[in-house]
């Protein structure tokens, strides 16, 4: 019912949530910009994030979503080919950003300027993983605080993507 109810007023249904209510569900521009390109069952976890951290006192920004191979590449190689440190271990498909079930955030200090060195980033964490996140920060190899994700191993992305298991927009099919 709630469906037929949107489409009457116009909006077109993405997974859970609709493309067209993520602007009125997030306040910051450039973050409902990267949640409209994320897999369709990442974007309302994504929304959810933002909403409860705000609820908390934290305005976040969403930094990075899907991203390409050629994207991927060019991090990975940081820090080995490539002048910087080392921020990632996952070369191009061995990222969950590749299928969009993944997000970078930073917090916003005062001036809704980024802030890097939030000592905020265990409750951010502990937001992310309430909302069914698992977060970048418990990671092993390379902690990544900023960093949330969804969905099956990598080996079976890969596979899916391989075996054409895709919706028409090109996402993995995945439950």
């Amino acid at each position: 019912m709630k469906k037929d109810w949107l489409k009457y007023l116009g909006y077109a249904t993405a997974g859970i949530i609709t493309v067209k209510l993520i602007m009125n569900e997030v306040s910051d521009k450039a973050s409902a910009e990267r949640i409209k390109l994320l897999h369709p069952r990442m974007r309302p976890l994504a929304v959810r994030l933002l909403q409860e951290a705000k609820r908390q006192g934290i305005n976040l920004r969403i930094t990075a979503g899907l991203r390409t191979a050629a994207e991927q590449e060019a991090l990975y190689q940081q820090g080995r080919t490539k002048p910087g440190a080392k921020v990632t271990n996952a070369r191009p498909w061995q990222s969950y950003h590749n299928y969009g079930l993944a997000i970078d955030v930073v917090p916003l200090n005062q001036f809704n300027q980024p802030d890097w060195n939030s000592t905020k980033w265990k409750q951010i964490g502990a937001i992310g993983k309430s909302v069914g996140l698992r977060w970048g920060g418990d990671f092993k190899s390379i902690v990544d605080q900023p960093h949330f994700e969804i969905g099956p191993p990598i080996r079976d992305l890969i596979a899916m993507q391989l075996a054409k298991k895709v919706d028409a927009k090109g996402y993995v099919r995945i439950a």
